[in-house]
């Protein structure tokens, strides 16, 4: 009784070998246009692109180009990680600053890409300081650290850190 074999049961299997395969392809196409020069962290890998320069939506979208999001930063450990990242990168150079996948909805901060609740914070003091700001800017300085400002959405002049899990 185990072995019979119906024509609903070879249906259902042949259909999921199809999507399995499908998915698998998918995959592999998405891994084709990620970025060289990844660094992994926990079950993430980063980029950092300091070539791009522009606003917070054409940083999603760029991110989205490399079958990546816009960074969400969710513990102390991760923003020390890209801290000391930057700090390999830039030493004690001037400022650099990042768009994050992070946006005030409401009364609240959630991450675009997940559109999960942000319940870690980095705020520079005096931040967010309530002026109708609504994206998440982190900001990178070797004294200070990698702290996190509120920024207009529209404003050009900011690169993109963007993530993938692993």
């Amino acid at each position: 009784m185990w072995c019979q074999s119906n024509k609903m049961t070879t249906k259902v299997s042949v259909i999921l070998f199809l999507c399995l395969i499908i998915w698998k392809e998918n995959a592999v196409e998405a891994n084709k246009n990620l970025p060289g020069n990844l660094i992994t962290y926990g079950d993430s890998q980063y980029y950092i692109d300091d070539k791009f320069n522009h606003c917070w939506w054409e940083a999603w979208r760029h991110c989205k180009s490399l079958n990546m999001d816009l960074v969400s930063i969710e513990t102390q450990a991760e923003n020390n990680f890209l801290y000391q990242k930057l700090k390999e990168r830039y030493g004690n150079g001037p400022e650099y600053s990042f768009w994050t996948a992070g946006a005030k909805e409401g009364n609240g901060w959630v991450w675009k890409n997940t559109n999960g609740f942000v319940n870690y914070f980095n705020w520079a003091p005096g931040q967010p300081d309530n002026a109708g700001l609504t994206r998440i800017e982190m900001r990178y300085n070797w004294a200070a650290g990698l702290r996190w400002y509120v920024r207009h959405e529209h404003f050009i002049g900011l690169h993109a850190v963007c993530e993938i899990g692993l």
